[in-house]
């Protein structure tokens, strides 16, 4: 049984802890602050999400490819506009990419898409500058790139 109280509890401390750091900020995205302020606290929201929602509701699944094996575990479940969105957090400094954010939805399609109660789409958020990606259209070569990636990346881990 999820404990409604402690839920709503540790949303309060999450949202005045992040109340706090934007008022310190000059920047809507915070970016004037040191990083490891906001990483910590993003980092704060998202392991929240992940404790307090309901068992079941967070789908995550490991994607291989050879040797590699990749978790996909996106941090956000929403209704957006009556459909279900399933988004995965982007927290790093460096801005997010319309291609990067592509794949990861791809990858998050591919292996999550058919173990799911009903229809979603798949997004990406950058966090640090409060934008989502949601690819529009699959891109079936996406699977190639992926494979490709990961046989690169095993070769060379098997090579230390």
């Amino acid at each position: 049984m999820i404990d409604q109280k402690a839920i709503v509890a540790e949303i309060d401390v999450l949202i005045a802890e992040y109340k706090a750091i934007r008022q310190r900020a000059k920047h809507d995205d915070c970016s004037d602050l040191p990083e490891h302020e906001t990483v910590a606290m993003l980092t704060s929201m998202a392991a929240a999400v992940r404790r307090l929602a309901p068992p079941g509701s967070q789908p995550h699944e490991d994607w291989t490819s050879g040797p590699l094996v990749v978790t996909v575990n996106p941090e956000v479940g929403l209704g957006i506009g009556g459909k279900r969105t399933v988004g995965k957090l982007y927290f790093k400094d460096e801005p997010l990419t319309k291609r990067r954010a592509e794949i990861i939805a791809h990858l998050m399609d591919r292996v999550l898409g058919d173990g799911l109660t009903e229809p979603a789409r798949f997004a990406v958020i950058d966090v640090r500058r409060g934008k989502a990606f949601e690819p529009s259209v699959p891109v079936p070569a996406y699977d190639a790139l992926l494979a490709g990636e990961a046989a690169s990346f095993a070769a060379m881990f098997a090579a230390l």
